[in-house]
């Protein structure tokens, strides 16, 4: 079991401790609310059949091989020393001009950096409602930043959160 959601090294062979369900670790999702998912994707009996991969919470999961992670060593690490986004800040996106809150942050394991921001509410919309609410994938990249957003009102949950922790060579 791992101790913390930065030792699970995407690309490791990883096994559901509660279903057994097993595959290579591919992505990792960073919620704001601290929760952080990986995507396990299952090994294919026939090359020919792609089967999906499962979201499931790093606490669930079990280290079984370094499966591909030697293959795709240091990508994830160096993105994620260059990424200086921070979920719950408001960024918005320099080519199509998207603003909104940094909520969910993908590492993948080839390295690439997604960040879904979502827009927020238009002016007297009840809070209750989401309407007129949308979401934007962006490469980290291509995202500046305009406000502290909705910062700090976000309590994360302390067993899940990789926010302010420091970043782990095994975190891809």
């Amino acid at each position: 079991m791992y101790a913390s959601p930065q030792e699970v090294k995407l690309g490791s062979k990883v096994k559901d401790s509660v279903t057994g369900f097993t595959g290579i670790a591919m992505y990792s999702a960073e919620y704001l609310t601290g929760t952080v998912h990986i995507d396990v994707q299952p090994m294919c009996a026939d090359p020919s059949v792609m089967i999906e991969g499962q979201m499931i919470d790093w606490q669930r999961l079990d280290y079984v091989d370094a499966g591909v992670s030697e293959r795709y060593a240091d990508a994830a690490e160096q993105s994620l020393a260059n990424c200086n986004i921070v979920l719950g800040k408001e960024y918005r996106n320099v080519a199509n001009n998207f603003t909104g809150i940094a909520k969910i942050k993908f590492v993948s394991l080839n390295g690439c950096i997604q960040i879904q921001l979502e827009s927020q509410p238009p002016a007297g919309t009840s809070s209750d409602r989401m309407t007129g609410v949308t979401t934007l994938e962006s490469d980290y990249k291509e995202l500046e930043l305009v406000s502290r957003g909705i910062e700090g009102k976000v309590v994360p949950e302390s067993t899940g959160s990789i926010r302010g922790a420091k970043r782990s060579a095994n975190m891809r």
